[in-house]
């Protein structure tokens, strides 16, 4: 809540730069001119406010890079604080004299000095500490029996759309294809319905409520990277791989670099639309924001006009798809990196961004659900995200979810095309390939894309498949799994030890046909909450058999139209979860209501190691 109001308050100084420039150029005039001194304290004292806001700015930028507790209301955005604050700092001084008459006072300067070291000393910090360095194994330079490791995440990939899991339109054939000779888990749930929450929950082993990256800015906690999937096979003697085309996803984010061999960043926004403020804006702005600016006709109007003036001259393509087949380049070059004496097995992490919006994918897959010519643009091929989507036409909202189903199409080819790529090259048998996601996409119940309070099946029911080396059989397993299981199974596939403090279980029991308790999934989403405060607003659901509870804590989302803080679905019944049974089914409610609250208490405060 206080990183949202200082982001707005942030917006605001920016919105106000050019208006202290003409403040400093009046100011000037109307001293040249005599003006009356109440005037010109008053232009000055505006120039103040600007400075001062500017000031609070850096030094919380100060705070946050020097590791301070308590001070996140600026994490992940420090250089947009310190380039505002650079911007007024320069006008400043760009003014202090006009014609001989000082127009900033003394004090104001040395204001703006001391605001000038604390941004210089927030930029140099990570270059004098840096980050924490791991200990690189030996290489073994003996044969290594262990297998290879090969993880594919797919952003916004819904198990509800996947033909794979019975889905009507023929979406993932590759994936198909792999499934008859691997395991497939049909009833696997993310633990958030957001990216970063996510893939910290299935590279931590952790829930969010533990790891606590409920943002795209987050970091998990402190001493959780140490442990995470990527520390953790390096630490073992493996080779350590890793290719993003979402930086809410990269290992940077995560802070696992110093855990990896080589990585590689795959940009295809930039392939989109670099002038697009879109592309700009998950870096300045948190979710409240990010909606404020989504639903007001002043932000949208102007994007579309600035768009379509790009997309007419060329600046930008028209397509608005996000190209996997990049990736996978940058994949198989870093496997080529290994040097003749490294005979360490390898872990591979590629995380693909589509069929993230936009969804319009280029030729021949664009057309191939709905051969209409609308939504086919970076321009018009989102979605309505949140409850806004209750207001598109029914024909516009079916078009959106057929270019989501062909940008889908277009990302199961590429990864068809890895995969033949690893098997001719003879990589493939000797590896574990694994295939599942960081969350799905909404197109159901007024509620578009992802993220926000909602966690509905299509949000959370993901794809996991996995296919063992040597595997030639495929199996479906219908237990509930949950995403922080992903871990820990990848860990016992390659015969490592288990991390301590895990959450989530190893399915390796599965995976070998032999039983395994049935336990509840959880999923939540924290988006209004602060990562180093207490729990006190947000939505939990559980999946317990083929019972869904959601339940929100502490007081509603504003934003939420439901009336009510408690729903149950029975999931067998009504899988779309339109129906909530809650009145009929109050000892079911009652008893998943006390599991929620029971975990939710222990897990209220943040870790001790949180900084």
């Amino acid at each position: 809540m206080a990183g949202e109001f200082a982001l707005v308050v942030l917006l605001a100084c920016l919105a106000a730069t050019p208006l202290s420039a003409a403040t400093g150029l009046v100011l000037g005039v109307l001293r040249r001119r005599g003006a009356s001194s109440g005037l010109a304290d008053g232009l000055r004292l505006h120039a103040a406010l600007l400075l001062g806001i500017s000031l609070v700015h850096g030094t919380k930028v100060w705070l946050v890079q020097s590791g301070l507790p308590g001070h996140h209301l600026a994490q992940g955005n420090g250089a947009v604080w310190a380039g505002a604050a650079l911007m007024l700092t320069a006008l400043v001084f760009m003014r202090t004299r006009r014609g001989g008459a000082a127009v900033v006072p003394p004090w104001m300067r040395l204001s703006a000095v001391l605001m000038a070291v604390l941004i210089l000393q927030a930029w140099l910090q990570p270059w004098i500490h840096g980050p924490a360095k791991a200990v690189a194994p030996a290489l073994n330079n003996t044969a290594d029996n262990r297998p290879d490791v090969i993880l594919v995440t797919i952003d916004t990939f819904s198990a509800k759309h996947a033909s794979l899991y019975g889905y009507g339109r023929a979406t993932t054939p590759k994936l198909d294809a792999l499934a008859t000779t691997a395991t497939v888990f049909d009833r696997f749930y993310a633990n958030g319905n957001f990216t970063t929450a996510g893939v910290a929950s299935f590279t931590g082993g952790v829930r969010p409520w533990t790891h606590r990256a409920f943002l795209a800015p987050s970091h998990v906690a402190a001493g959780l990277p140490q442990q995470s999937l990527v520390a953790r096979f390096h630490d073992a003697g493996y080779r350590t791989l890793a290719v993003s085309s979402n930086p809410w996803a990269a290992p940077t984010n995560l802070d696992m670099n110093p855990w990896l061999d080589a990585q590689a960043e795959s940009q295809p926004w930039k392939r989109l639309c670099p002038w697009d403020p879109d592309n700009l804006l998950p870096q300045l702005a948190g979710p409240k924001t990010r909606a404020l600016l989504a639903t007001q006709g002043w932000y949208a109007a102007p994007r579309n006009a600035l768009l379509q003036a790009l997309l007419k001259h060329g600046v930008c393509p028209p397509s608005g798809h996000f190209d996997p087949t990049d990736a996978f380049q940058h994949a198989l070059q870093l496997l080529d990196t290994r040097a003749s004496d490294d005979k360490r097995p390898t872990l591979l992490w590629v995380h693909l961004t589509p069929p993230h919006d936009p969804y319009a994918p280029p030729p021949p897959f664009v057309g191939t659900f709905d051969s209409s010519s609308q939504a086919r643009t970076l321009l018009d091929s989102s979605p309505a995200y949140h409850y806004n989507t209750s207001a598109l036409p029914n024909d516009l909202r079916a078009r959106l979810e057929a270019r989501y189903d062909e940008a889908l199409l277009y990302t199961d080819a590429a990864f068809g095309d890895f995969v033949e790529t690893l098997r001719q090259r003879g990589q493939l048998d000797r590896a574990a390939l694994v295939v599942s996601a960081d969350h799905g996409e909404s197109f159901r119940n007024d509620y578009g894309a992802h993220g926000g309070p909602e966690l509905f099946d299509e949000v959370l029911h993901i794809p996991l498949v996995i296919k063992l080396p040597g595997q030639i059989q495929g199996r479906r397993v219908a237990q509930v799994t949950e995403q922080a299981d992903l871990l820990p199974t990848l860990t016992s596939i390659a015969g490592l030890t288990m991390p301590p403090g895990l959450e989530g279980r190893s399915l390796m029991p599965l995976l070998e046909s032999r039983a395994l308790p049935e336990v509840p999934a959880f999923a939540m989403s924290f988006e209004r909450q602060r990562p180093d405060a207490a729990l006190e607003r947000g939505t939990v659901v559980i999946i317990d058999g083929h019972w869904k509870l959601h339940q929100i804590v502490g007081t509603p989302d504003p934003l939420t139209p439901q009336p009510k803080s408690t729903r149950l679905f029975n999931l067998a019944t009504d899988p779309l979860e339109r129906t909530d049974v809650s009145g009929l089914h109050p000892d079911i409610v009652q008893r998943l209501r006390g599991v929620i609250d029971a975990k939710v208490q222990a897990h209220r405060l943040p870790p001790s190691h949180t900084p």
